[in-house]
């Protein structure tokens, strides 16, 4: 929950440790990743329609690494499908990039 808070804050500085942080959680222990996959999906899809390049590029990249490497895909797809009816087009790009990732893999 609090990475949720962290990934929230404006100070691109803290949002790119946040990032970080999530990615390597996701690496190291998965299934806590899952455990907290909706609250830090939700916070980190809205970054991705951030204009500021140093909290919108590591959001994206946590995103992507989250959603193709580090949690299951039954968590994974209904949290990509939800993104997809995000009403900022950015979100709506991602998600299917994503999706797009996850089913040539």
């Amino acid at each position: 929950k609090n990475l949720a808070v962290q990934v929230r804050d404006l100070r691109s500085a803290v949002v790119r440790e946040a990032c970080d942080s999530i990615e390597r959680m996701g690496v190291l222990h998965p299934k806590l990743a899952a455990l907290a996959a909706d609250e830090l999906f939700e916070s980190l899809l809205k970054l991705t329609y951030v204009t500021k390049e140093a909290i919108r590029l590591p959001a994206e990249r946590c995103l992507a690494a989250l959603a193709a490497k580090s949690l299951p895909p039954a968590c994974t797809l209904p949290l990509l499908l939800r993104g997809a009816t995000d009403v900022h087009p950015r979100a709506r790009a991602f998600v299917l990039r994503a999706l797009a990732d996850i089913l040539t893999t």
